[in-house]
């Protein structure tokens, strides 16, 4: 009797909760628009969405649906997909849009909560939020589109299993399971990689992953990092190229401890000097196409590494590194700046110098010259101008205002 009694009152009390949370988020999310603290809403935002995921293990999507009509949901046509998305403008003409997975093919039904901000125009009705999912069925990609009511794309992405994937990948504490899941998501990505159909998209929806394209829309590289134990970094990704209609993937291995001389060696897509590839500049010498690469790439916890490299690709063959970095007699194959992991460098491709620019590095002190965790800039810049086949080093260049530090 006393143990009936228990369940009974166990499951009224667990209604109760589940109610008292329904009635919380719904008239939260209800009165948004009355708030007038951009960082309250932003929070509240955050909140409503972590009491969605509670009440989403116990409740349909259809269920969670019928109590709110600012909500708006998606299921794929095969069940293996659920989404649910709201908005509300935070800053001045900046809607910010939450939006949650439920990934039942191979997530069996865990939760991701994703959030974009984007801008819009200046309008007193907030945009009511349309979702689709197009489902690749030849690949098993799952992209979601999510767009106002004049067809306005705020959220693009072409894999939804993928974007979730990375999320559990940075998860991960072992490097047996880093590793483990990350094939399965190099999978995925290939599939994206050698469709045509993708090739012109930036997959800015995947955003563990950098992606860059070619002002001649015929290479194209992702790349992303993974930590691993003792603070180590190693890098994957692909270069891929289009050449009259025909994709060609090159996956990239990262072979950095094994390159003795990286700064004078002439590398391939099989032995890479890894890293996160930020920009791509595109020159020409007589025949020959120069896809020069700004990088970046963790390197331990005192020092960070930022580099330029170039890509050639002729007969279907890729070559990282060519010597054309000219600084006063010295040439090197690629160039490799490191720096306190404290301080941050600018490495930028300025249009209107034609130039690559970036900080002077100095050590604090004179003794420390050769110790990198003690560089960092010293408020003059330096850079490289194309001339004659050569990136060619200009010192001490004057540059008013500069952009883009990381």
């Amino acid at each position: 009797m006393y143990r009936r009694l228990f369940i009974f009152l166990l499951a009224f009390v667990s209604l109760n909760i589940v109610a008292q949370n329904s009635v919380s988020w719904v008239s939260m999310l209800d009165s948004m628009h009355l708030e007038k603290d951009f960082n309250k809403k932003k929070f509240h935002l955050n909140r409503i969405s972590d009491e969605i995921k509670v009440l989403w293990k116990s409740k349909s999507l259809s269920e969670i649906k019928a109590l709110s009509n600012k909500i708006s949901i998606i299921k794929s046509k095969d069940g293996n997909i659920e989404v649910i998305a709201f908005s509300e403008i935070t800053y001045a003409n900046t809607l910010q849009i939450e939006w949650l997975v439920k990934e039942n093919e191979t997530g069996n039904g865990v939760i991701w909560q994703f959030e974009n901000e984007v801008q819009i125009k200046p309008t007193k009705n907030y945009p009511k939020l349309f979702l689709d999912i197009e489902y690749d069925e030849s690949n098993g990609l799952y992209g979601l589109k999510i767009t106002d009511n004049a067809d306005v794309t705020y959220v693009r992405t072409h894999d939804l299993i993928t974007k979730c994937w990375f999320e559990k990948l940075f998860l991960q504490t072992t490097d047996t399971d880093k590793d483990s899941l990350n094939q399965i998501i190099q999978s995925r990505l290939n599939n994206l990689w050698k469709n045509p159909s993708y090739f012109d998209s930036n997959l800015a929806g995947l955003n563990r992953m950098q992606t860059i394209i070619s002002k001649d829309k015929k290479v194209k590289i992702s790349t992303y990092s993974i930590q691993k134990e003792g603070f180590k970094y190693e890098f994957y990704g692909a270069v891929i190229s289009r050449d009259q209609g025909i994709v060609m993937v090159y996956p990239l291995t990262d072979a950095t401890e094994t390159i003795k001389s990286p700064e004078r060696a002439s590398l391939t897509e099989k032995k890479w000097y890894g890293a996160i590839y930020l920009d791509i500049i595109e020159t020409k010498e007589k025949d020959m196409t120069y896809y020069t690469l700004i990088g970046y790439k963790g390197y331990d916890e005192f020092v960070k590494t930022r580099l330029l490299d170039v890509l050639i690709i002729k007969n279907n063959r890729l070559r990282f590194g060519a010597p054309v970095f000219k600084e006063d007699r010295l040439t090197r194959h690629r160039v490799i700046y490191q720096y306190s992991a404290g301080a941050s460098m600018m490495m930028r491709y300025d249009k209107d110098l034609k130039m690559i620019v970036m900080d002077n590095l100095e050590p604090t002190e004179s003794f420390y010259r050769g110790v990198y965790r003690f560089y960092g800039p010293d408020f003059s810049y330096n850079g490289f101008k194309f001339q004659k086949g050569n990136w060619v080093l200009q010192k001490d260049i004057d540059l008013r205002n500069p952009k883009g530090h990381n």
